[in-house]
């Protein structure tokens, strides 16, 4: 492999990344769910409520738990999945609402569930391009990645 997408785990040093984006986390729920009637959430409104989210181990797990730890706030998972798709699957069978990226409100909302922005604090996670750190690119993945870093000069001009 030459390289991925995702969050860097700071904890690998065999992996080095660029960022490309960033993007925040989200409440994620049933259109009919209590929660839903409100803008937006704060962190002290989930901190009691049982979420649906990603294993410990996780990297976007520990992005976040990590943030909220050093505000003197963590979050219960009742249920702890691996893929996203399973995650959106519970909370639109009711089995509780979720915290996920924003990179996930698209599929959210094609799903009929309704995500809201959490706040105190806003927690954004960076998404970056992985490589391995003692290897050079293939030159189809080092195209690729310049490709991807004219993209991200874009976005932000």
């Amino acid at each position: 492999v030459d390289f991925g997408l995702g969050s860097s785990a700071a904890t690998q040093q065999d992996i080095a990344g660029r960022a490309l984006m960033t993007d925040e986390f989200v409440a994620v729920m049933p259109a009919g769910h209590a929660l839903a009637r409100r803008a937006e959430l704060d962190w002290r409104t989930l901190k009691d409520i049982p979420l649906i989210g990603p294993p410990a181990g996780n990297a976007v797990r520990e992005q976040l738990d990590q943030a909220l730890a050093r505000e003197g706030l963590g979050l219960t998972r009742q249920y702890e999945v691996a893929l996203p798709l399973t995650i959106l699957g519970m909370v639109e069978g009711g089995l509780g609402i979720a915290v996920m990226t924003s990179a996930m409100s698209r599929l959210a909302h094609a799903l009929g569930l309704v995500t809201r922005r959490v706040t105190s604090p806003v927690v954004k996670r960076e998404i970056s391009l992985l490589f391995h750190a003692d290897r050079s690119l293939s030159p189809a993945a080092q195209n690729f990645r310049d490709m991807l870093l004219r993209w991200r000069e874009g976005m932000e001009g």
